[in-house]
């Protein structure tokens, strides 16, 4: 099962395409600029990375925290 994971409760985001158990790409964006400005190009990154398209993606998880995002 793909899984797109997604932490923007701090300041530092970072996103995470996972195959069960085994992470196949992962982004830590730290650029002092909003999460909703960097955040939808680091994903397209991060599938570009694994090779594979974002309608590929199972499963969607992410934190919930006093994030900006």
């Amino acid at each position: 099962m793909l899984t797109l994971a997604i932490d923007t409760s701090t300041k530092t985001a970072s996103i995470a395409l996972l195959d069960d158990d085994v992470v196949l790409s992962e982004v830590l964006i730290s650029l002092n600029l909003h999460h909703c400005a960097t955040l939808l190009p680091a994903m397209e990154s991060l599938t570009i990375m694994a090779g594979i398209t974002p309608d590929k993606v199972d499963l969607l998880a992410c934190t919930v925290g006093p994030g900006s995002f």
